[in-house]
């Protein structure tokens, strides 16, 4: 039972990667990112049991979760991108205030 369901999971994976890959390129601009926001979801759909989705269900819920995956990823980098500029803000702050 296990190989089977190890069997079509990798039939699904190498159907729908390509796919999936190129609606995540519609979000984000570097093919790295769309591809390993891709993996993380087949990685989580294998975690979660998703992989026993009908057919149509499984396609609709892959195209679902990588546009919500790609926003989320965005979001993650703006906060980052934010939080980076701050301290460096901080510290060139820091860096002019004469302490003497």
């Amino acid at each position: 039972m296990k190989t089977d369901r190890k069997k079509i999971f990798q039939q699904r994976f190498n159907r729908y990667y390509p796919m999936l890959c190129r609606i995540a390129a519609g979000y984000l601009p570097s093919g790295d990112d769309c591809e390993d926001v891709v993996q993380e979801l087949f990685i989580s759909v294998w975690n979660h049991g998703k992989d026993n989705l009908e057919e149509d269900a499984f396609v609709a819920y892959l195209k679902t979760a990588t546009r919500n995956n790609c926003i989320s990823f965005l979001r993650r980098r703006q906060h980052i991108d934010t939080i980076s500029t701050d301290e460096e803000s901080t510290l060139q702050l820091s860096d002019t205030t004469d302490t003497d």
